[in-house]
């Protein structure tokens, strides 16, 4: 299976994602209520599996009262496939995280539970490493047995273990990739763009879906977007969090227009 790999140097680049014309916001989990329901309006409820659950811990820039917590092993959440949950050329991801410990995390998944996901078109995981070089991979099927992964490195800038860090990762059109720590892009490169990304597997929070990349510690604010947010899009939501409607459509005009839930 040919496998490319791309490492990409950090840099502060502002502004260096092309845009498309509107993000759609197509999952969004913020465990408020204690469970993994959805509150993108598209119904992508998950589950709570193995274990995990709801924690009291929480963002100090968020007001819900709940986030969630996996300690590692098999614990994830599980979300059923859904059309909504294919992407097309470009897309968002972004979480608050909080490592409880070192080593790799499955943050966002969608792909097969054998062979991890490298035989099957469609695919995409993000995941986190703190300690060691504090990296975040973004992994995506160009198509059946080509599998791209950019890793981008941000010695220094990494989330912190046992602290609350916002996380967000962009890919545009052009193949553009920007990582973002607490709002301020940290991290870009360039790697083959994708089509569309279709596979009927389920999606899963907190890690990959062979169970072996289990992130450990808590998570809040998972959210995915059919679209790449631009640098001051994803400022906005660190600051402030996700908008309200929480069906919105992000324009090129941004978030400034949209009424925000502050939650402190």
């Amino acid at each position: 299976m040919p496998m490319k790999k791309f490492l990409l140097p950090a840099a502060i680049l502002f502004g260096a994602v092309s845009l498309s014309n509107a993000a759609n916001l197509v999952g969004w989990w913020n465990f408020d209520d204690g469970t993994a329901s959805d509150s993108s309006g598209n119904g992508n409820n998950g589950s709570f599996q193995n274990g995990a659950g709801a924690s009291a811990a929480v963002p100090n820039a968020t007001a819900g009262s709940q986030s969630l917590r996996v300690g590692g092993g098999t614990q994830h959440v599980l979300v059923p496939h859904d059309p909504s949950l294919t992407l097309t050329s470009e897309i968002t991801i972004t979480a608050w995280v909080r490592p409880s410990g070192t080593g790799w995390g499955g943050i966002v998944a969608k792909n097969p539970s054998t062979g991890g996901g490298a035989n099957q078109a469609g695919n995409y995981e993000l995941r986190l490493q703190t300690g060691g070089n504090q990296s975040v991979q973004w992994l995506y099927e160009e198509g059946p047995g080509i599998n791209s992964t950019a890793t981008l490195t941000a010695p220094g800038a990494g989330p912190a273990v046992g602290q609350w860090s916002h996380l967000a990762l962009t890919h545009d059109t052009g193949g553009n990739f920007t990582y973002y720590l607490n709002g301020a892009a940290v991290s870009s490169g360039t790697g083959p763009a994708f089509g569309t990304l279709t596979n009927a597997n389920p999606l899963y929070l907190g890690s990959r879906a062979d169970l072996f990349t289990t992130f450990t510690g808590d998570l809040d604010e998972i959210s995915i977007w059919d679209g790449a947010l631009t640098g001051g899009e994803v400022a906005d939501i660190f600051a402030n969090g996700i908008p309200e409607p929480s069906s919105a459509l992000l324009g090129l005009a941004g978030l400034a227009g949209l009424a925000f839930r502050r939650r402190r």
